[in-house]
């Protein structure tokens, strides 16, 4: 077994400029962005239309979820919720429509 020594050098610390912690901030969170969501690998680890594929994939996610935000909203609001006439069992009942509704939907 042979040793390897190692040697460190001791220097004052400087604190990091401001434009370099921004830097390398913005840096980071693309790093954790792209590391979530593109596969490990990429580009070289997948079919070339993967990103554009992604890019529609994530369109379509972001619009299906502020469809079932704006259809929920507006079934809660004809079902009377917030008017003190209102009944929670008309709101429970619109609500499960909602959900059944959006299953044939999706």
């Amino acid at each position: 077994c042979g040793s390897r020594r190692v040697r460190y050098r001791v220097t004052a610390h400087q604190p990091p400029a401001a434009e370099s912690i921004a830097g390398s901030t913005a840096a980071s969170v693309f790093e954790a962005a792209r590391a979530a969501l593109l596969p490990e690998g990429y580009p070289g680890s997948v079919r070339p239309e993967y990103l554009r594929f992604q890019v529609y994939d994530t369109i379509q996610a972001a619009c299906s979820y502020l469809r079932a935000i704006l259809s929920t909203g507006a079934i809660l609001k004809a079902s009377g919720v917030g008017e003190a006439a209102a009944s929670p069992m008309a709101a429970a009942v619109a609500w499960v429509l909602r959900d059944g509704f959006g299953m044939c939907g999706s």
